[in-house]
């Protein structure tokens, strides 16, 4: 156990930068009161203003496809807006949270296609929500203890997986769409010379 704290101490203490001036910190940080503190959000930076479009977009295909974006953007945050990894995993959260809210309430009239109930299935989301919570704990004390060089390193690993994953679902897909493209001309084939032999009878 008293290793754990020791841990504990270590990475908060590595998480924590001071400074004396503020060309001691980063981009979009000033030095208050000896440690690097981010700057007011507005007025806004280029980048942040291209950061918050970006974030815009990815919102919008992400909630589409039920995919949340999370890792998207985090990495916005941390290239755009400059903050921290840790700062910008509960910032990401707060973006799916507003996104989720959004399509819910779109979703709560809708009913499922063939089953007589609601489209959400509340009994699936009551037996999921326990260990999500439980995970979310977990990861919120991790993302709290972690310096900043491992959550980004932990984050890149993730998203290459997703990535990864993502790369061969297209490729799944363009062949499946390939074979149906191809089934479908071949069709209009055997009908276009089907057509053109009985016209040819008829003649």
């Amino acid at each position: 156990m008293k290793k754990i704290v020791l841990l504990y101490l270590i990475f908060t203490i590595g998480n924590a930068e001071s400074c004396k001036v503020d060309s001691d910190c980063d981009d979009y940080y000033n030095c208050e009161s000896g440690s690097c503190e981010r700057k007011e959000l507005f007025p806004m930076e280029n980048l942040e203003i291209i950061g918050t479009i970006l974030i815009v977009i990815v919102s919008a295909l992400s909630n589409s496809s039920g995919i949340g974006g999370g890792g998207l953007n985090i990495l916005i945050c941390i290239l755009f807006f400059k903050f921290e990894p840790s700062n910008s995993v509960p910032l990401s959260q707060v973006i799916i949270l507003g996104g989720s809210l959004t399509t819910i309430i779109i979703q709560i009239p809708s009913r499922h296609p063939v089953k007589d109930r609601p489209l959400i299935d509340y009994d699936l989301i009551s037996f999921v929500i326990s260990p999500m919570l439980l995970g979310a704990s977990i990861g919120v004390i991790l993302n709290e203890s972690f310096p900043s060089w491992l959550i980004l390193a932990l984050l890149t690993l993730l998203l290459g997986f997703m990535l990864y994953n993502s790369i061969k679902k297209y490729i799944k897909l363009s062949e499946k769409e390939a074979e149906l493209r191809n089934k479908e001309k071949e069709i209009e084939n055997t009908n276009l010379i089907e057509n053109n032999e009985q016209s040819n009878t008829e003649n």
